[in-house]
């Protein structure tokens, strides 16, 4: 028996939707829409064994030479404006800081699904709450048809947690398989979505939302701490400077965005020349041409900012680990069990002080990488 969803339970939990819809009001309609597609991007997983990239369909722009997407103008304009704030002093905090790293590539591992699962419950044994496997072991049955492995197409998209609440809360987790060590901490990382998203039934709506992939983060984090003496330091150096690289890229295409929203709300068009002298002026490593720009601006700046965010927060809580293991998990679990509009006093409640200290441990981490 493989660890597979239910072909079955996806198609009655797709028609228990569909049905919602009939009966639903207008401003709830879109949302269920969305669910519904998911079941059907869950179908063709499960006939196909491969994870497809999302394609975008001629969207529409708002400026005559088709730079800026009209969705992504939108998106960046609902990110919170201190969010926008903080994302913007985080990348000119890097400023003239080099990456000098030399990757390495993960050596290939054949491990079993049942052998990842194995691993991916002994580090929830070992997770600094020994309530945490409890919750754990609840989604990882096999008989609740809940976890998915497959093959990506698009190898950028590691895993995904797709989170259903009606009629009762329920997260199916999907493992695009590498064959490297990042399966484990992908899986570990998924789980952690699904323990910490069971009570998140109205994240969005909330600023809220801008602290959903912390748990992610730092469980990435908490993955690569348990493999040390397990695997070769270069392994984990690689690992974590792909971690740092994902999260620098959100605040770079951020960056970037605002810089083109700038432009178009002040003179109706996007040039990149403008965008280049205020990188040289902030005195950033940055390559920008008309390739980068387009990439960036087809991202959703909400999602940078989210992951971004999530990740500043998180790498205040790794600090906080290093002498008290305990205390970081415990703030993190406050942290996202409240739902209050206002994250900052959430955050600074809990010990959080990034946005207040120049973004000391977002510049050591960069700067670890130097000449590994």
């Amino acid at each position: 028996m493989k660890y597979q969803w239910s072909l079955e339970e996806i198609q009655k939990h797709k028609r228990y939707y569909k049905s919602l819809l009939k009966n639903s009001e207008t401003e709830k309609r879109a949302k269920l829409k969305e669910y519904i597609s998911y079941f059907e991007e869950m179908e063709s997983i499960i006939k196909t064994g491969y994870q497809c990239p999302i394609s975008i369909n001629h969207p529409k722009y708002k400026d005559r030479e088709k730079r800026l997407p009209q969705n992504t103008y939108n998106d960046f304009k609902c990110v919170h404006p201190r969010v926008q704030k903080i994302m913007i002093e985080a990348t000119k905090s890097l400023a003239r800081i080099e990456d000098t790293y030399n990757n390495i590539e993960l050596p290939t591992i054949n491990l079993t699904e049942e052998e990842l699962v194995e691993m991916a419950l002994e580090f929830a044994s070992w997770v600094p709450d020994k309530n945490y496997i409890r919750e754990v072991e609840k989604y990882i049955q096999k008989e609740k048809h809940l976890l998915q492995f497959a093959l990506p197409l698009d190898k950028e998209e590691m895993g995904l947690t797709y989170f259903f609440y009606y009629p009762k809360y329920r997260p199916y987790f999907l493992i695009n398989r590498l064959n490297t060590i990042e399966d484990f901490a992908t899986l570990n990382h998924e789980l952690a979505h699904g323990v910490f998203y069971s009570s998140d039934t109205s994240i969005n709506n909330s600023n809220h939302y801008y602290l959903t992939e912390l748990e992610g983060s730092f469980f990435d984090f908490l993955s690569y701490e348990y493999l040390k003496g397990k695997e070769e330091s270069s392994i984990i150096t690689e690992l974590e400077y792909g971690r740092t690289v994902g999260r620098i890229n959100n605040l770079s295409d951020f960056y970037l965005t605002d810089s083109a929203v700038t432009l178009y709300d002040k003179r109706g068009k996007i040039m990149i020349e403008p965008i280049q002298k205020r990188i040289m002026q902030d005195e950033l490593t940055m390559y920008l041409d008309e390739s980068v720009l387009m990439n960036s601006l087809q991202e959703n700046p909400q999602d940078d900012a989210r992951y971004a965010f999530s990740y500043l927060t998180s790498l205040d809580l790794e600090k906080i680990y290093e002498y008290d293991k305990e205390y970081a998990f415990y703030l993190l679990k406050r942290i996202r069990k409240n739902k209050t509009e206002n994250i900052f006093a959430n955050l600074k409640e809990n010990g959080i002080t990034f946005m207040n200290d120049g973004y000391e441990n977002l510049k050591t981490k960069v700067k670890s990488f130097d000449n590994n």
